[in-house]
């Protein structure tokens, strides 16, 4: 039971979080990187100054990728936590074949039904 609501929540707050806006804005910021890195038409000078910028752009949405999928994933380490110290049976579940099935599945479903 525990197991469905920590994915119920997870899945609410990835509905609520910026994780796929910022995946977005670094998929964007990388292809700049590579089109300016590839361009003929820009010279050496303006790439040596173009790089660091998005090199420090592409790190910083990087690291706002990870606090947002920690976020995201806090619920199932809280309730792992807990687990810890009350008996709730996840530890054991969260590593069987059936359950990962079963709860990827009930986020897919939750996610359908939620976004319309």
């Amino acid at each position: 039971m525990c197991l469905i609501t920590s994915v119920l929540i997870c899945s609410e707050l990835l509905l609520r979080s910026r994780l796929v806006p910022e995946f977005a804005l670094l998929v964007e910021t990388n292809k700049k990187l590579i089109s300016v890195i590839g361009s003929k038409h820009i010279s050496d000078h303006w790439k040596e100054l173009a790089l660091p910028k998005y090199a420090f752009r592409a790190s910083a949405s990087s690291l706002m990728l990870l606090v947002h999928l920690f976020a995201v994933l806090s619920p199932i380490l809280l309730f792992l936590i807990l687990d810890h110290f009350v008996d709730l049976g996840l530890e054991k579940l969260i590593l069987e074949l059936e359950a990962i099935a079963a709860s990827t599945l009930i986020a897919i479903v939750y996610l359908r039904f939620r976004r319309r």
